[in-house]
């Protein structure tokens, strides 16, 4: 393609590659255009994007005919083609963009693309695209141009003065205060030096354990941008092969924004561990919290009654272990509820892998290594199995031992031969934790009837004590009535008896239309319960994996919360602040939200316990009641 080879020619450090995914071959890692031989730059079928191209990424016809209008009503110039996959490429080619730094080019290539709502994830200059009239590194399937229109190109003053004001905001980001502990880092810290002098390949989660904890470290050591790069740019090139700078970078900005602040030792620590490498940090075991557990092997007839003085004699103190950290203990019998498309069947097959495989739970929470049944009755194969390599790609998990599944088998509680077949493969291969997807497609009959929930109970409870199993279950949320909220106790469905039985139960929730979830205790018999957390869920430059975060980019938690429980934040926040024990509505004039969205927040902060309402409705207040 003579286009393609005049711009190799004016950009000869671009990064070019082959991989052919059909038949398993690639080079072992990329070559920029100038040290590429005649044959290797034939062969190549991969190639980053120019400095002056910024590329309209498209999945559907109907969405390519709605952007190649609006693109020719600003009367650009391009070329449109079929990627040899499943969509359409927009090449746009602009006159003044390779005159800005390689940020600069990246944030107006987000910005117009952006702008016509095609992939964001193509606005790097480190991303892999297909080249011109090669096959689909996929497919096979060749990259052919079907349409074009010869014009030049110049990127508008009033966009390049919006990016600039952008740049100039993050520009001003201020390097977070320096930790102690992180002192000299990059000099002193054993993984560090590690990374430093040894060559880190492919399938050693380069991108979930390796890079998030580097930019931790760096930033809580002090360090400003431009240091860092100095530092890490000739690390990711030497050591990294296949990885791009642009990739560390990813996550460095995250680590400055605060979205990931947590340096975590023991992830390094099992890291070392799976690759044979000697663990990096002296830690101490998990610490747990007590709870007192009557020893006795009387019979179930006798009662044992205990004096107050026998009670150091009598009974033991032993630590409970959690499962989960601060989520879930081990032995629970702990529910995990949320409304229809919550992603819950996907962040319970995220935990069962972290537990298999003794990762991260939310890339955040240690977990006890533990081999996990999942008991799917919910969910199509195909769905399934989607989800369960979406979340395996996400952990960078090829397979796993110690998760096994069971795929529409239609279980049913009440069945003693299924319990007895169960408890006999649980206790032959040492299974540990059971996931039953979902509640209600395990057992007949009515989930408000509470004798019927009470025996269901009394099996999950004897299934336990057979296995010595931590049991997880998912359930449904009814409908809120989004004017006047419900205690969200009160939205499991089914009886009473369910949340009184279970030991924990951790609520999910999704606003609509986002790929962030919030996780929070609805019940922790255990230990201190939870509050709300933002976890985010990355799927990807193609769309084909689950990575899940826990957030604390204010504007994540903003976007997954609906603005009632924004507001509700707000409140909590201001009367905290303000010091106020008790106030009543003309306390919070300050608060910017609508009268409307104020009293349904109060309704949601009195339905969680936070505030106690007292007095007539004309002259109500509100008493501030700190958790226990």
């Amino acid at each position: 393609m003579i286009i393609e080879k005049k711009l190799f020619n004016k950009y000869p450090k671009t990064k070019i590659t082959f991989i052919d995914k059909q038949n398993n071959k690639a080079w072992p890692k990329w070559k920029t255009w100038e040290e590429s031989s005649e044959k290797e730059r034939t062969e190549a079928n991969l190639r980053c994007i120019f400095p002056n191209e910024i590329i309209l990424d498209l999945e559907e016809k109907e969405q390519l005919n709605d952007v190649e209008n609006e693109v020719l009503k600003n009367n650009y110039g391009y070329t449109i083609w079929e990627t040899g996959s499943r969509g359409y490429h927009i090449h746009l080619f602009f006159e003044n963009l390779e005159n800005h730094t390689e940020n600069g080019r990246n944030k107006l290539r987000k910005y117009i693309i952006k702008h016509y709502k095609a992939d964001e994830s193509k606005s790097s200059e480190g991303t892999l695209i297909a080249r011109f009239n090669k096959p689909h590194f996929k497919t096979g399937e060749t990259k052919k141009q079907i349409k074009e229109r010869k014009e030049l190109n110049f990127i508008s003053k009033e966009i390049l003065n919006t990016v600039r004001r952008q740049l100039e905001k993050e520009h001003n980001l201020k390097v977070k205060v320096k930790d102690k502990n992180f002192e000299n880092y990059h000099i002193k810290d054993p993984f560090f030096k590690y990374i430093q002098h040894n060559i880190i390949p492919d399938n050693m989660e380069r991108n979930n354990v390796v890079f998030p904890n580097l930019a931790i470290g760096l930033v809580k050591e002090g360090l400003n941008k431009d240091e860092i790069d100095n530092i890490m740019q000739p690390i990711i090139e030497n050591n990294f092969p296949g990885k791009l700078y642009n990739e560390f970078e990813g996550w460095l900005k995250k680590a400055f924004e605060g979205t990931i602040d947590t340096y975590n030792q023991v992830q390094i620590n099992i890291w070392c561990k799976n690759n044979n490498i000697q663990e990096m940090y002296d830690l101490k075991p998990i610490e747990y919290a007590l709870e007192s557990v009557i020893e006795t092997d009387r019979a179930d007839s006798e009662i044992e009654f205990i004096w107050d003085n026998e009670i150091p004699i009598k009974i033991k103190d032993i630590k409970i272990e959690w499962l989960v950290e601060n989520w879930i203990p081990k032995g629970d019998i702990c529910f995990i509820a949320g409304k229809a498309a919550s992603f819950k069947t996907t962040l319970c097959a995220h935990l069962a892998y972290c537990v298999g495989e003794e990762k991260l739970f939310l890339n955040e929470y240690k977990t006890i290594k533990s081999k996990v049944l999942y008991a799917n009755e919910e969910n199509s194969v195909p769905i399934m199995l989607g989800i369960l390599k979406r979340i395996k790609k996400g952990l960078e998990i090829k397979d796993s031992k110690n998760v096994v599944f069971t795929l529409l088998q239609n279980l049913q509680f009440e069945s003693n031969e299924m319990m007895d077949k169960m408890v006999d493969f649980i206790n032959d291969n040492k299974i540990e934790v059971i996931v039953f997807d979902s509640f209600r497609r395990f057992f007949l009959g009515e989930e408000n009837d509470a004798t019927l929930m009470n025996k269901l109970f009394n099996f999950l409870k004897i299934l336990r004590n057979r296995t010595n199993t931590t049991i997880i279950i998912l359930h449904h949320l009814k409908k809120d009535n989004a004017k006047n909220p419900q205690d969200i106790r009160d939205l499991l469905r089914g009886s009473s008896d369910i949340v009184n039985a279970a030991d924990s139960i951790i609520g999910v929730h999704r606003k609509h239309g986002q790929s962030s979830i919030i996780l929070q205790h609805i019940k922790n018999r255990a230990g201190q319960e939870m509050e709300k957390r933002v976890i985010n869920i990355d799927a990807g430059e193609e769309k084909d994996k689950a990575y899940m975060y826990e957030t604390r980019d204010l504007e994540e938690k903003n976007r997954a919360m609906s603005k009632p429980e924004m507001c509700a934040e707000e409140i909590i926040s201001h009367v905290t602040t303000e010091k106020m024990s008790v106030f009543s509505k003309k306390d919070l004039e300050s608060i910017d939200y609508d009268q409307s969205t104020i009293k349904r927040a109060l309704k949601i902060l009195e339905n969680e316990g936070s505030i106690i309402s007292s007095g007539t409705t004309r002259n109500r207040s509100f008493v501030v009641n700190v958790k226990q």
